[in-house]
C-alpha cells in the first residue's frame, strides 16, 4: 500500500458489509463505487456478504417475481402502487469493472476469526460501511477498522432495532428518517454523522417509502464519505430511544381474538 510522508495510507480502502443484494444496498453501493472511482483518496476493497447467489439463479428468481406479481395484480390492483420488482445486481460484473474483491465467509459469518484475518492481513481496509447488513460484527471485527459506519432506516435512537420503516407508517409518524452512524459493540447506538427523512402520506406503502430514502440517502454518501476521511467525531445520541425487535413486529401483527 502507498504511504504519505506522515504515514498515513495515501488511499482510503473501504469494505462494505451487506446481508444481501436487494434493493436498499445495492443502491448505497452503486454510489458509493461512483463517490470512490471520482475521489483518489478512496478505494473500495472489497464488498462482504454472507453467501454469494450466482446472478443467473438471481436472474430467474426475478422473472419469476414479476410473473407472480402480474398475475396477483389482476386480482388486486392496488400492486400497482407498489415499486417495480428490481432487476437483479450483477456484482461479479460490477467487481471486474471496478476492481474490488467479494468475500464470503466459509460459513456465513462475518466473525470467523479466519475471515477477520483475511480481512486485516489481505484486505487491510481502513473503514467499513454497513448496508443493511443483519449481523452483529464483533468487537474483534470493528478493531480491524479505523472507523466502522451502519445506514439504519429510521431515526436514532427513537427507531433502533428492525423494520424501522414499517413502525414510522404503524405509528402514523409525519416523516420517517434514516441514520448513518458511527458502529459499536451495541446496536444502533453509536455516534450520529447524517440523518434524513422523507414525509409519510395517508397512502405511503412501507416498500415505496424504504425505496424514497434509499435515493436520498445516497445522496448524503460523498458527504458521508469525506466526514469520515476528515474523522469527524458525530454527535452522541441524546436520551435512550426505543428499540424493536422481530418479536415486537409479530406482536403487533398477532390477532389474538
Amino acid at each position: 500500500m502507498k504511504t504519505t510522508n506522515d504515514n498515513k495510507p495515501a488511499t482510503q480502502r473501504i469494505v462494505i458489509f451487506i446481508h444481501n443484494l436487494s434493493h436498499v444496498p445495492t443502491t448505497l453501493i452503486r454510489t458509493t463505487l461512483a463517490a470512490a472511482d471520482a475521489d483518489s483518496r478512496l478505494e473500495l476493497a472489497a464488498i462482504c456478504i454472507p453467501k454469494i447467489m450466482p446472478f443467473r439463479r438471481a436472474l430467474r428468481h426475478y422473472i419469476k417475481a414479476r410473473v407472480r406479481r402480474s398475475i396477483r395484480s389482476i386480482f388486486d390492483p392496488d400492486l400497482k402502487k407498489d415499486p417495480p420488482v428490481p432487476i437483479p445486481f450483477n456484482l461479479k460484473r460490477y467487481s471486474r469493472q471496478f476492481n474490488f474483491r467479494i468475500l464470503a465467509p466459509p460459513d456465513g459469518n462475518f466473525n470467523n476469526p479466519k475471515f477477520i484475518a483475511q480481512l486485516r492481513d489481505e484486505i487491510r481496509p481502513i473503514f467499513a460501511l454497513s448496508f443493511f447488513c443483519l449481523q452483529k460484527l464483533s468487537p474483534e471485527l470493528l478493531g480491524t477498522f479505523t472507523h466502522a459506519v451502519n445506514y439504519h432506516n429510521g431515526f436514532l435512537p427513537d427507531y433502533k432495532g428492525l423494520k424501522a420503516t414499517s413502525w414510522s407508517v404503524y405509528h402514523k409518524e409525519e416523516k420517517t428518517g434514516f441514520t448513518f452512524h458511527y458502529m459499536t459493540e451495541k446496536f444502533d447506538a453509536g455516534s450520529i454523522l447524517i440523518q434524513g427523512d422523507v414525509p409519510v402520506c395517508l397512502e405511503s406503502h412501507a416498500s415505496e417509502l424504504e425505496r424514497q430514502k434509499t435515493v436520498e440517502a445516497a445522496q448524503h454518501l460523498p458527504h458521508l464519505l469525506d466526514m469520515i476521511m476528515a474523522e469527524h467525531p458525530g454527535r452522541p445520541q441524546q436520551g435512550r430511544g426505543r428499540y424493536f425487535s422481530m418479536k415486537d413486529a409479530n406482536a403487533a401483527m398477532e390477532i389474538s381474538d
